[in-house]
């Protein structure tokens, strides 16, 4: 019991700074509320420029993916090292863009003269 407060006390220590240099806007709202607050900037839409840097990153993950040959391994080895080798490749490239959207959102929320409920 001990252990799993000291991991929680560790973790919840390393979050806030974390999320206070990825995210600048929280620092204006109560820590209780920012998992509620950052939950509901996420769940927004993506923005014009966000779905083409999104798609545009799925396409590069795509081309560079393609060059991966193995010889004469089986078609089922080379798929599967694409696909292991795709889900962190697509994660970096797509990442900037939902943190773009989730910024916006959270800037969106600050300058609501309500106190920026995020609907």
């Amino acid at each position: 019991m001990a252990r799993a407060r000291f991991v929680t006390a560790v973790g919840i220590a390393f979050r806030r700074p974390l999320l206070q240099a990825l995210y600048p806007e929280l620092r204006d709202i109560p820590e209780p509320r920012w998992f509620e607050v950052l939950r509901r900037a996420r769940a927004g839409e993506l923005d014009v420029i966000e779905r083409l840097g999104v798609v545009g990153s799925i396409v590069a993950a795509t081309y560079l993916l393609q060059w991966i040959d193995h010889g004469s391994s089986a078609a089922l080895v080379r798929h599967l090292t694409q696909f292991i080798l795709a889900l962190p490749l697509v994660g970096i490239l797509v990442s900037p863009w939902l943190l773009r959207r989730t910024r916006r959102r959270l800037r969106a929320q600050a300058t609501r003269p309500n106190g920026g409920a995020i609907c």
